[in-house]
């Protein structure tokens, strides 16, 4: 019951205002006054591949297997790709999609663009198709020639360890991912330090019932997880043994969701551990416990 509940700021100040209960109220004050800003962690937050033209360079296992089996040398720029509606809590539902990487070069390390008409042939000739060229030619997002994407500085990075999670979401999943999965424009991820740490916090009922706050309503309890407003995010960092524990659970998570098996007791371990992190107490727990529900 939100008995003698009160106006606060909500934890991003666009928000507006919002009526919490004591305890809520408490536990905001906890993340607030313990928690370190993500701007301000080892971490780096950016989106996913902005082709210009989805239907071109993304394609079906069908496809990637037909264009490898006719030039073997095709299989250097075709690349596992997820969507947003693919992330899941803790695993990727991967769709047998693949990204035709024909990236247009680093000049920081000084490689060059990817030359599909000259060094992959076959996947030029697929691109070259009627139904595509024009669109491809015409589009804004595009590289040095109509057949590379756009440039892009951190494209090696989707090849890291990394968090990945959609733009918008009702339910806030967030997957460790090391397969090396590249990602498409309606999703964001995050390389850097305490990864499988940030992974459990993100996958947490607390973070679903508090932190939360932090990002746009976008109405129907679907929120925007863009990096303006997840840089803001406050969080404890955890001692060396906490982090350790918490990055084992994940991994066991992991292991046992792409096995079909059960994750409760895994995530309600998780769950214990951020409660006791945050310091919260009987009252509160039971408050996370019952807003966290999705």
């Amino acid at each position: 019951m939100r008995q003698y509940s009160q106006a606060i700021p909500l934890i991003n100040p666009e928000a507006g205002w919002v009526i919490l209960s004591p305890a809520e109220t408490r536990i905001r004050q906890k993340i607030e006054e313990a928690g370190v800003p993500l701007k301000e962690w080892d971490v780096n937050i950016y989106r996913g591949v902005l082709t210009g033209y989805n239907d071109a360079f993304i394609i079906d296992g069908v496809t990637k297997d037909e264009l490898i089996r006719q030039d073997p040398k095709s299989a250097e720029i075709i690349r596992p790709i997820l969507r947003g509606k693919d992330i899941k809590p803790y695993i990727a539902e991967y769709a047998d999609k693949w990204l035709i990487n024909a990236h247009n070069g680093l000049r920081a390390t000084k490689l060059e663009r990817v030359n599909v008409p000259l060094d992959y042939p076959i996947v030029f000739e697929y691109l070259d198709q009627e139904k595509f060229k024009p669109l491809l030619q015409n589009r804004e997002d595009k590289g040095s020639h109509w057949t590379n994407l756009r440039n892009c500085a951190y494209f090696q990075d989707f090849e890291k360890p990394k968090i990945i999670y959609p733009e918008i979401t009702k339910f806030l999943p967030f997957v460790y991912d090391e397969k090396k999965y590249f990602l498409n424009n309606k999703t964001f991820f995050m390389v850097g330090s305490h990864l499988k740490y940030l992974a459990s916090l993100f996958n947490s009922t607390l973070f679903k019932a508090i932190f939360k706050g932090y990002f746009p309503d976008l109405g129907e309890d679907r929120r925007e997880l863009r990096k303006v407003f997840f840089e803001q995010v406050k969080i404890i960092i955890p001692a060396f043994i906490i982090e350790e524990t918490l990055g084992a659970i994940v991994d066991e998570i992991s292991v046992r969701k792409g096995m079909a098996a059960s994750t409760a007791k895994l995530e309600a371990e998780i769950d214990h551990i951020i409660y006791k992190l945050y310091n919260l107490n009987e009252e509160e727990i039971e408050f996370v416990k019952s807003a966290g529900l999705i």
